[in-house]
């Protein structure tokens, strides 16, 4: 066989040695057509597709200026598709409720949460939300957390932090134990959608989360004076309606095969947004801040039994007993200790 020409086999060195520069940026992340590197984010539409992206479209447009070449692609998604692409891998990064992120924690490693959101109301920074509990004014048997017991309730889910488990825990604590003391759940896919169902009738008792009522008057949508708080709250430095205690915000967080660089960049570029910058105003928050302490939200989430705690713990006790080197249930060697509580009789004693 003759030797191929010089040229084609300089021609497939070339090519040898762009591949090899390039399988790098090829092994970390899904490469643009220029080669730069694109990562999607995946946002839960907690007050619909439409109405998030507008939220976040901005955010996502302020990161691509920051960290070009990178590329950041905005998912707006249901909670379900959410899961669904974070168990195939297919989203790098994810901003959602923090009950959302323990639930997505449960299932499989991530990296744990890169920045916190901070929200903005009047100029003020938000650091914190709460739940709202509320039905129709003209519904005089609906005016304390006792009289939710037997009624219709409406949620945009029950993962939702701000849309259901504060108001649940709070509910708790005055004893009264959801699904069981109330004649359903109605869950919805929005916020706004549960207002509206408590308005019109279709269910007695709504659960949304702080600020949603505001957004509804501001937008002309509804009209506060059709509506009781139920169980009002009032937190110094936080200027919503609430009716529960407050818990930290939004979560990001990335998924376990982005690269450690590019996570420290994004993070880094969410640090830098600030109010004033036009990216913050068009969104309408005031910027993110370092990672929030969410094991409150995990104690909650564990005293309602709710997932990913909602099954009882395994102890494994005779696995766990013969760990440590004692001897088994029973076991009566010279090793065996033999003894008894004030609360009860020793061997051999009379009941």
């Amino acid at each position: 066989m003759n030797p191929l020409p010089y040229a084609a086999r300089w021609l497939i060195a070339l090519i040898l040695t762009a591949a090899c520069a390039l399988s790098p940026v090829l092994a970390e992340g899904q490469p643009g057509a220029s080669g730069a590197q694109r990562l999607s984010l995946g946002v839960f539409a907690y007050i619909g597709i439409e109405q998030t992206r507008k939220q976040y479209q901005p955010i996502v447009d302020d990161l691509n200026q920051r960290l070009a070449p990178t590329e950041i692609q905005l998912e707006v998604l249901p909670q379900s598709e959410i899961d669904r692409r974070v168990r195939d891998g297919t989203l790098d990064l994810v901003t959602t409720n923090p009950t959302h992120f323990l639930n997505a924690r449960a299932q499989q490693p991530l990296s744990g949460v890169i920045a916190t959101l901070v929200e903005l109301d009047d100029g003020e920074p938000l650091y914190r939300l709460g739940g709202v509990i509320l039905a129709k004014a003209a519904r005089t048997d609906i005016v304390d957390l006792e009289d939710v017991r037997g009624k219709r309730v409406g949620t945009p889910g029950r993962s939702n932090l701000g849309g259901f488990r504060t108001q649940a825990y709070e509910l708790l604590l005055a004893g009264i134990r959801l699904p069981e003391d109330v004649r359903g759940i109605h869950e919805m896919k929005t916020h706004q959608e549960v207002v509206r169902a408590v308005l019109d009738g279709r269910v007695d008792v709504g659960f949304i989360r702080s600020g949603v009522l505001e957004g509804m008057v501001r937008d002309g949508e509804i009209r506060l004076q059709d509506l009781r708080v139920i169980h009002p709250m009032h937190h110094p430095g936080f200027p919503l309606i609430a009716s529960t205690v407050l818990y930290p915000e939004w979560p990001v967080f990335a998924l376990p095969h982005v690269d450690e660089s590019l996570v420290r960049k994004v993070a880094a570029a969410l640090f830098a947004l600030e109010p004033n910058d036009p990216a913050a105003r068009e969104a309408g928050i005031y910027g993110y801040t370092i990672p929030a302490d969410y094991l409150a939200i995990e104690d909650l989430t564990r005293k309602l039994r709710l997932p990913p705690y909602d099954q009882a713990p395994s102890l494994y006790l005779p696995r766990r007993v013969a760990a440590l080197g004692l001897p088994p249930a029973g076991h009566h060697g010279r090793h065996a200790c033999h003894c008894h509580s004030r609360d009860s009789p020793p061997a051999g004693a009379g009941a």
